[in-house]
């Protein structure tokens, strides 16, 4: 919610994730599928795609879902008016 008031506070139309924080959040996220079950290297499941990476599972507690949802930093995304 934080983002779309920034949005419409700064007359803004869109929002696009930079380069280096999307790669840091998959980067997490990765880290901590490999700490699960469905994450193991030796495992094969539907969790994971054809490269092997579980990218539709949460890893980590629902508190850090919470944060970093809550959080909205400006300077992570590029602005199109």
């Amino acid at each position: 919610m934080r983002a779309i008031g920034h949005l419409l506070a700064n007359g803004q139309k869109a929002l696009n994730c930079k380069v280096q924080p999307f790669d840091e959040y998959n980067a997490w996220v990765d880290a901590g599928n490999l700490k699960r079950a469905w994450g193991a290297a030796r495992t094969t499941s539907w969790y994971k795609n054809s490269q092997g990476r579980a990218s539709q599972t949460w890893p980590h507690s629902l508190m850090d879902y919470w944060n970093i949802t809550a959080a909205f930093k400006p300077a992570d995304y590029e602005f199109t008016r």
